[in-house]
């Protein structure tokens, strides 16, 4: 979602963003090319640790 600072510098998510993301207390926040990722760090961690395992397969295919 589009969004516009306020004039301290905040933005307001939507609140079905933060319940889609789970985003509660903690935040991770992972700046792309040209916008921001938001991110609920215990997802993040499972995410990456499956592209990892994605990654490790691939590598084995390669080398089999």
């Amino acid at each position: 979602a589009e969004s516009t600072c306020d004039g301290q510098g905040r933005i307001n998510i939507p609140q079905p963003l933060l319940e889609w993301a789970r985003l509660e207390k903690d935040v991770l926040i992972n700046g792309t090319l040209d916008h921001l990722e938001l991110w609920n760090p215990e997802e993040y961690a499972r995410y990456m640790g499956d592209i990892e395992d994605t990654f490790e397969e691939l590598a084995e295919d390669l080398i089999f």
